[in-house]
């Protein structure tokens, strides 16, 4: 079974894809806290639009080579993984003003954004756990 097929799974995948990417932004921010001229930077956060677009690009085939289709216009079409997306890492906008030698690092505020990352990250891994539970008690094993 290929849990990277269930658009959920592959969701959740993708979110911890973007968070591990973001904190590893921030760690390069905390190492050149003190590299004269250096730019924070961050990662841009996938909007969920383009999640859904990429989502429902191509149909998905069911194991008997049949193709799912949609039979009511309120249907959401199923297909490629949101995973392909790499994230956008840009010069962080909202970073405070600079130091005297041009640095926009501001340990106390990368600080702040690795907790906030790490609280993220920790949700994702619950949300994953439960649905893998789910999945478990529908196939009639017990979760352990």
């Amino acid at each position: 079974m290929d849990l990277n097929k269930i658009p959920l799974m592959n969701a959740i995948a993708s979110r911890l894809s973007w968070l591990s990417q973001k904190q590893e932004v921030i760690s390069q921010n905390v190492a050149n806290a003190n590299t004269p001229g250096y730019l924070a930077r961050t990662v841009d956060e996938p909007r969920f639009s383009d999640i859904l677009n990429s989502s429902t690009q191509r149909p998905v085939k069911t194991t008997q080579n049949q193709t799912m289709r949609k039979t009511n216009s309120k249907h959401m079409s199923l297909g490629s993984s949101p995973s392909g997306n790499k994230p956008n890492i840009v010069v962080d906008k909202n970073a405070s003003s600079s130091s005297t030698n041009g640095n926009t690092v501001v340990l106390e505020e990368q600080v702040m954004e690795m907790a906030k990352t790490q609280l993220e990250y920790s949700t994702t891994i619950n949300l994953y756990r439960r649905h893998m539970g789910l999945i478990k008690s529908a196939l009639g094993t017990r979760s352990r």
